[in-house]
């Protein structure tokens, strides 16, 4: 059996719990390829080594020299090595990276060091080899990511190596550029990896025993989820619910692999399956219910309008936001979107010429994972309603495995609190 692992900065924020993180790898001789973050967040007031690299190159860019402005990021780093008693020449590791910086100056390089040296430390610590991602994650010269040419590259780089570290996050163009993934950059690259390496199960861990079905600060009887489908994740991942980026399951959605949500510090828990639709067929849709503030909506009236008009509306209207839903009449076309509808609805009433134009901000997006979604829209409406909570638009996608709901964003937190609670009575 081969597992693909990933442990986000959490995990790797101080040298005690790089000793949990080891006694989870070693224990289970199957975990061989192991995909790190850069270091995380210590304490809740703490910085996040990424945080600390986009002030190294602000720093640098602005005159200091690079020794001093990564002096923050290598103390940190120094504390950890010598918590762990490690045999690394700290001198000449900072030597180099100082060097490389100079050499190769971009915001994607300074950010990509905080992977690089964590991993160069995790590998250090578990006695395992170091793979640079730079060597087998390829990116295209225009910034695209390369994935036939990264999967063959991992295939042919991992297939003689027993155990690894790999760091997450970036990897190099075809011009020895360093590029980066951008936010969850990690969970893509461990998705990437177990895709490539054929892998039995990705498992990332992360600082809680999986994903919630609310938010536990609204609902505090909020349990994990035991199982969910891809779609299902990137939806309630997209739409409020962060424990890992809504797109990190992309490079697994045509294979049979699933990723399994896990918690460091609990590593027992069995966490959440995330599971390829195709394979979800055996298994019960749970309720889940989260949501996401920043909703504009428009109402533009136009008697006697055409397809070509709804067609140049909306393609105006794609170039600005990101458009939730789109609803149309003969006279009539509403689009639900995230972003502000004030500047847009402004506009088009001046370019388009409508009868009218309504828009509305401050909405916010619940999406409530379910079976039967449609079945549902007139039981969850009533209970809104019961609540005098207004209910601007409900739609149900059936490939989404659930139904969105639109209401007023000071409306937002009682609705996921009254849904989830009315559909856990049912359970």
């Amino acid at each position: 059996m081969i597992k693909t692992v990933k442990f986000g900065g959490s995990s790797l924020a101080t040298a005690e719990r790089y000793y949990k993180v080891a006694e989870t790898v070693l224990s289970d001789k199957d975990r061989k390829f192991i995909i790190v973050s850069a270091f995380g967040k210590r304490f809740s007031d703490d910085e996040k080594i990424t945080d600390m690299l986009y002030r190294v190159y602000d720093c640098v860019k602005n005159g200091q020299s690079v020794e001093k402005a990564y002096g923050a990021v290598f103390t940190r780093t120094a504390e950890i090595v010598r918590g762990l008693k490690l045999n690394i020449d700290l001198t000449d590791f900072f030597d180099k990276i100082e060097r490389e910086t100079e050499k190769n100056f971009t915001l994607d390089f300074v950010l990509s060091r905080g992977e690089y040296i964590s991993a160069r430390v995790t590998a250090e610590f578990l006695k395992f080899d170091f793979i640079d991602a730079k060597d087998i994650i390829k990116f295209n010269d225009d910034g695209t990511y390369n994935g036939e040419f990264s999967e063959f590259l991992i295939r042919n780089t991992l297939s003689g190596i027993e155990r690894a570290v790999i760091p997450g996050f970036y990897g190099e163009t075809a011009g020895g550029v360093i590029k980066t993934f951008g936010r969850g950059g990690s969970d893509f690259t461990g998705s990437v990896i177990a895709g490539a390496v054929k892998a039995d199960i990705y498992e990332n861990f992360t600082d809680v025993s999986g994903i919630f079905a609310c938010d536990p600060k609204i609902a505090f009887d909020a349990e994990i989820i035991k199982r969910m489908p891809f779609s299902a994740f990137r939806r309630l991942s997209e739409f409020g619910a962060s424990v890992l980026h809504p797109d990190s399951v992309l490079p697994l959605k045509n294979t049979d692999i699933s990723i399994n949500v896990k918690n460091t510090f609990r590593p027992e828990d069995k966490g959440t399956f995330v599971i390829p639709d195709n394979k979800f067929n055996d298994y019960k849709i749970e309720t889940a219910v989260t949501a996401k503030s920043g909703v504009g909506e428009i109402t533009i009236l136009k008697y006697n309008k055409t397809e070509k008009y709804d067609k140049n509306l909306l393609d105006y209207i794609c170039g600005k936001v990101s458009i939730i839903n789109v609803s149309s009449s003969a006279d009539r076309l509403t689009v639900s979107f995230f972003g502000s509808a004030g500047e847009i609805a402004e506009y088009i009433y001046e370019n388009y010429v409508p009868d009218s134009v309504n828009s509305r901000d401050s909405l916010a997006l619940i999406y409530v994972m379910c079976v039967e979604a449609e079945a549902k829209i007139s039981e969850i409406y009533g209970i809104l309603q019961s609540r005098n909570i207004s209910v601007r638009n409900v739609f149900c996608r059936k490939e989404d495995y659930g139904l969105f709901i639109i209401v007023a964003d000071s409306d937002k937190t009682e609705a996921v609190k009254a849904i989830y609670a009315f559909e856990r009575k049912k359970i």
